[in-house]
């Protein structure tokens, strides 16, 4: 694979992909914001063939592979080039109607991959107006300096494997927006919510209470303000391990739903 030379560049590779498409299909969706410091550190890598592309980010404890195909047996032929890296693990995910994207997963585990998890994407759709009430002095939006505690959080919380962990940089960029939310002790954080928002929609990535702060209602103050501080957003969504049985009630209590798309992850080992 070569290091990729500028985001512009990568787009053209995606372009070419799809304009032969004959039954077109990615998984890459990240954004500039993302793609620059990762190129800039040397961590990003693009494998082109015959009516397909491969992107690799590299991350801490693996490589993380995004496809663009022109059709299932364009994406065979490239995955069949794809080295394991030096990482000796590959990670990849797979978004869509299961009866959309199986043909998809079947690509990657014919090429060696197994499945791990998989995400429900839950949303809420809201039309009506919210009630006014006071901020919770519990909880305020997180400062610049939060970034490697908030960093540190997830980190420590979620696993690598299965959620897209942001780069500090993105962190920093979340933080300048002031889309993280925090409930503290002493200084320390004690709860989290991260939200992206563009437009009329709002996705929720990232609502945690450490382990010695639950049961004190942290999370639903921080859900409050969310959808306070997103009173002008209509959509509402989120992706919820398909196993977190505990999960699914709460987010339904808060009015998601969940809908017909699934996130399936799937890794491949030395």
């Amino acid at each position: 694979m070569n290091p990729a030379v500028c985001v512009a560049d990568i787009r053209r590779i995606i372009g070419a992909v799809k304009t032969e498409a004959r039954d077109f299909g990615t998984n890459f969706f990240l954004p500039d914001a993302v793609i620059e410091p990762s190129i800039r550190a040397g961590h990003f890598f693009v494998l082109e063939a015959a009516g397909a592309a491969l992107a690799l980010l590299r991350e801490a404890r693996f490589d993380r592979v995004y496809y663009s195909a022109a059709g299932a047996s364009c994406l065979a032929g490239c995955l069949s080039r794809l080295s394991m890296p030096d990482s000796g693990a590959l990670v990849t995910d797979i978004v869509g109607r299961p009866e959309d994207s199986a043909r998809w997963v079947q690509q990657f585990e014919a090429a060696g991959f197994s499945p791990y998890t998989r995400f429900l994407r839950m949303q809420r759709i809201f039309s009506g107006t919210l009630p006014q009430a006071g901020l919770d002095p519990e909880v305020e939006v997180a400062q610049a300096s939060d970034a490697q505690p908030v960093l540190d959080a997830i980190a420590e919380n979620f696993d690598p494997y299965a959620e897209h962990f942001p780069a500090i940089e993105e962190i920093r960029q979340a933080l300048s927006l002031g889309t993280i939310l925090l409930a503290r002790d002493a200084g320390r954080v004690a709860a989290m919510l991260y939200y992206d928002r563009s437009g009329l929609t709002s996705m929720l990535r990232y609502w945690l209470v450490l382990p010695a702060y639950r049961r004190h209602g942290l999370g639903d103050k921080l859900m409050r303000r969310y959808f306070q501080d997103c009173a002008g957003c209509r959509r509402f969504i989120l992706w919820v391990q398909e196993t977190n049985q505990r999960a699914v009630p709460i987010y339904r209590w808060y009015g998601y739903q969940p809908d017909s798309t699934v996130d399936t992850i799937l890794i491949k080992r030395r």
